[in-house]
């Protein structure tokens, strides 16, 4: 398998991305200014909680370029609350937002939300968590469908024989399971085979890593701490399991894979504590949404669009690359601007660093 994948990006998400925003807002499906007593396009966020590194990064990312997109941005926290996320829709409404990027606490839970938008001809853009089987105008994000086999090929890659632990994510987020069905697909022939024994599986609430941490302890207690691989589904959780295995006199020992890019995964990665995460492109990922509004709100021929399969409905969608990062292009990485040099390595020792870039 190649450390270094990326998906091909839809040739649509060029024009998307780069395509200049060009003249005033608003003549699009629904016009556009709702609310903002002038004509730039209203948008609120519900995002469903700042707690995770990524989340801050869209949200930064959104705040900059918003305005320069001609587009006025609402950012709201959910606080890990389907509830409050409905509610704070229901007060955008009631002001003339225009437009409203979710990122669902519950997914499941958005079918009231996403009928208020349906009912008000508010275009609903969701991202990250898909919003199963609900009919929205447009989805933009990673392509969900590879995580887990990536994942599980990494670990497999490198410890091909063993025990296993398998810590996925929140019960409320449908990428778990499209995650844990790719891990299934990489793993079965290996338990079946006998090379692997999966000794603990269990998924986290609410991303925790608290809850994460008490799991990995639980797998090792089962194991006698004889575990070779722990498929982390988030850089998140990976933080509890490697404080475990820390702990346990196991950091580096064990195989932890992880997702997002997260500042301390990268750090883990240079330390040898964490073995690989998947970096997702907050900013690319952010502008891509305000774009693909702008371009909604001038009736630009967005047919082009890809399509992503919510269970019940094709909903227009883009996209965006990211890439699985390892010790062998952590570097890559870092000259990208993804990671800081000093911060990645500050628990490395001088003499062990690569040069500077």
């Amino acid at each position: 398998m190649k450390r270094f994948l990326v998906i091909t990006l839809a040739i649509v998400m060029c024009v998307v991305l780069f395509a200049g925003c060009g003249g005033k807002t608003g003549g699009g499906t629904t016009g556009g200014g709702g609310g903002g007593g002038d004509d730039k396009i209203f948008v609120g966020a519900l995002y469903d909680s700042l707690q995770v590194e990524s989340r801050v990064n869209q949200r930064n990312a959104l705040e900059k370029y918003a305005p320069e997109m001609g587009i006025r941005l609402e950012f709201q926290d959910g606080r890990l609350s389907e509830q409050v996320q409905i509610e704070q829709a229901e007060n955008l409404i009631s002001q003339g937002v225009d437009a409203i990027i979710l990122m669902a606490h519950n997914a499941e839970a958005m079918g009231p939300l996403v009928d208020m938008c349906n009912e008000n001809g508010v275009i609903l853009l969701v991202t990250d968590r898909i919003v199963p089987d609900q009919k929205y105008d447009y989805y933009v994000g990673f392509d969900d469908r590879w995580v887990g086999d990536w994942q599980a090929q990494f670990a497999v890659d490198n410890a091909p024989k063993g025990n296993y632990a398998l810590i996925a994510g929140a019960p409320t987020d449908p990428n778990v399971i499209i995650w844990e069905d790719g891990w299934d697909r990489v793993l079965t022939p290996y338990v079946e085979s006998g090379d692997i024994n999966i000794v603990f599986r269990d998924r986290t609430k609410d991303w925790d890593t608290t809850i994460a941490a008490n799991n990995m302890e639980n797998a090792l207690t089962l194991a006698n701490d004889d575990i070779q691989a722990v498929l982390a589904m988030a850089d998140i959780l990976a933080t509890g399991v490697v404080q475990v295995l820390d702990q346990r006199g196991l950091a580096g020992k064990v195989i932890v894979t992880g997702l997002d890019g997260e500042s301390t995964a990268y750090q883990r990665i240079a330390e040898g504590t964490q073995h690989m995460t998947i970096q997702v492109p907050d900013v690319e990922i952010s502008r891509a949404m305000l774009q693909l509004l702008v371009d909604h709100f001038a009736g630009k021929d967005l047919s082009g669009l890809d399509t992503l399969d919510n269970g019940t409905y094709k909903i227009p969608a883009i996209f965006v690359e990211f890439q699985i990062v390892d010790a062998s292009n952590l570097m890559e990485m870092i000259k990208l601007g993804y990671a800081d040099y000093d911060f990645t390595f500050e628990n490395v020792p001088e003499a062990d660093r690569p040069p500077r870039p």
